[in-house]
């Protein structure tokens, strides 16, 4: 069975084998056409054995049996499945009207079958062939009123074949509703299955593409539209992207389109996108962000372009986020830029606590030999236990100050050792809240799942943690919330830290932020850690921290970590 479903599949013309609607009407009517010439040729035999000549409406069967492999045959070679269905519904016609001709004209009981040629071309895919079977099938019974003759059949066989053929019929209407059911079935499978595809593709890419018609409407072809601009319902109406233009930016996107149209030349410009809610029904803060538009004209039927009646392609992309606004090129550059800057407002915070914390045991200095000097020696104790932990706090701001130094470089090699990585954390986000602009900006921990203790270096450790907290919360913006998840595996941890709750309708995106992840990647990375992006399809990006669980039989020596191969930091989907 299976080599005659691949010799069938094998006969259907390349241009209707790859269409999922006109694949099941070529199937069909290929399996239909050489069963009826196999039946002919199956009976022809045996009535001639067992009932001697065959009669000549029996003929007018054979004859339209067998001229169905013809059918198949040319079906096989154009491809016009409109043709060939036109063609065999039209032979039936004929068929069914020589059979009432010769079986009693408008009294046969073959007459009811006139009606099965109209619905077999509605089989075709073009409107003109129904028509056309439909008008033949008119003038056959126009013809079979106006001619009488007929063969003489017996009253009692008459009604039996009468039966039998109303029988018949319906099980061949039955067999055409079932085929009519299987082909819409199947086509909508693979509609639905080309359409997910697509959808995968679509959210797959970077870009959204759309084609603007000749009148101005835009359709969205494929791309992560609600990654853009926030939501699927922003694309609903016509003219969608010229209401979110920045009024100052709608007149270069009026002239480059224009020019695309009559011109044909491809053009490429910047513009400002409103994004967020500014329609019912969407969410999110409405705000401007900058998209790169690239205008392309598409050939027409003929080849030609620069008409009125141009298509125009349309592509919008965030511009390269490694340029600037001046054309700069970031690479390393950016890095140091962005890792001084967060470093410095650290180290400046820092020294600021310093200072209040030498001001405050400057007071309590005074105010200690003042007690000395009038004896009261019952507060002198809690006057200097409260020095000795201003000392230390000062102390270890100065430490902090100095582990965030960019300059003092750290070439003695990771210091193993156990680390809380809860307690590490938790003072991290304290860091990170103590300045003003991120104080807004919550840090969700696991409830609860408590977070394991780790073998290493802990100043690494937090330098990291705090270079990466603290550009997550820095883009992400003011009453965002930063969620701390835990998946532990046999050989690392890893915390995934995601952004929700954000002002913008625009999923948080780690683009901006690359060159501070890979600085904290390659302070991770000395202690054989690691620091990854994660992209969600819909949801945005999320930066994980993958973290070795190990004894200290597997701590790796300093020469050992010297020549670890630094690979550049995943980003995956």
């Amino acid at each position: 069975m299976s080599s005659w479903s691949a010799r069938i599949e094998g006969m259907i013309h390349p241009g209707a084998a790859s269409d999922a609607f006109l694949l099941p009407l070529h199937r069909n009517f290929l399996i239909f056409c050489f069963a009826s010439g196999a039946g002919a040729l199956l009976v022809l035999p045996l009535h001639l054995a067992l009932a001697g000549p065959p009669q000549i409406a029996v003929l007018l069967v054979l004859a339209w049996m067998l001229s169905q492999w013809p059918l198949a045959l040319y079906l096989s070679q154009s491809g016009n499945i409109d043709r060939a269905v036109g063609v065999s519904a039209s032979l039936f016609a004929c068929f069914l009207a020589g059979i009432c001709m010769l079986t009693g004209g408008l009294g046969s009981f073959a007459l009811p079958w006139l009606l099965v040629p109209p619905i077999e071309a509605a089989f075709s895919t073009r409107k003109k062939t129904a028509i056309s079977v439909t008008a033949i099938s008119a003038a056959l019974l126009a013809l079979i009123a106006a001619v009488h003759y007929s063969m003489p059949v017996e009253q009692g066989a008459q009604t039996e074949i009468r039966f039998l053929a109303i029988a018949a019929a319906l099980i061949y209407f039955g067999v055409l509703a079932l085929r009519v059911a299987a082909d819409r079935n199947r086509a909508r499978r693979k509609v639905a299955s080309a359409d997910m595809k697509r959808q995968l593709i679509s959210q797959s890419v970077s870009d959204v593409f759309c084609e603007i018609d000749p009148e101005g409407e835009i359709r969205i072809a494929g791309g992560p539209v609600s990654d853009y601009f926030g939501s699927t319902s922003a694309v609903g109406s016509e003219d969608w992207l010229f209401q979110r233009l920045h009024v100052a930016d709608r007149p270069l996107y009026l002239t480059r389109l224009s020019d695309t149209r009559l011109s044909g030349a491809a053009f490429s410009f910047e513009v400002r996108m409103r994004v967020g809610s500014s329609l019912p029904g969407e969410e999110g803060q409405a705000e401007y962000r900058r998209v790169e538009m690239q205008l392309r004209a598409l050939q027409t039927g003929d080849g030609s372009t620069g008409t009125d009646k141009t298509r125009i392609f349309l592509k919008i992309s965030l511009p390269d986020e490694n340029t600037g606004e001046q054309g700069r090129v970031y690479g390393s550059e950016a890095q140091v830029d962005k890792t001084d800057r967060i470093s410095r407002a650290i180290v400046e915070g820092a020294n600021s606590e310093a200072a209040d914390a030498l001001s405050r045991i400057d007071l309590q200095t005074e105010h200690l030999c003042k007690l000395a000097d009038a004896g009261d020696f019952s507060t002198l104790r809690d006057v200097a236990q409260l020095i000795g932990e201003t000392s230390k706090s000062c102390v270890d701001t100065l430490d902090l100050s100095s582990r965030f130094n960019t300059e003092s470089a750290n070439d003695a090699g990771p210091n193993y050792e156990t680390v809380d990585l809860e307690s590490l954390l938790r003072r991290s986000a304290e860091l990170i809240h103590s300045f003003q602009q991120l104080r807004n900006v919550e840090i969700e921990f696991p409830a609860q799942t408590r977070l394991p203790e780790i073998l290493a270096d802990e100043d690494l450790m937090q330098k990291a943690l705090v270079f990466v907290l603290y550009e997550i919360a820095e883009s992400a913006g003011n009453c965002a919330r930063i969620t701390v998840t835990l998946h532990e595996q046999n050989a690392n941890a890893e915390l995934t830290f995601g952004v929700c709750n954000r002002a913008s309708s625009l999923s948080w995106n780690a683009a901006g932020s690359r060159a501070v992840f890979e600085f904290a990647n390659e302070l991770l990375e000395r202690t054989g850690a690691a620091v990854e992006i994660q992209s969600t399809l819909g949801h945005g990006d999320t930066v994980v921290l993958r973290l070795p669980k190990r004894t200290r039989k597997q701590v790796p020596t300093h020469s050992q970590v010297s020549d670890f191969d630094r690979q550049p930091m995943a980003k995956s989907a």
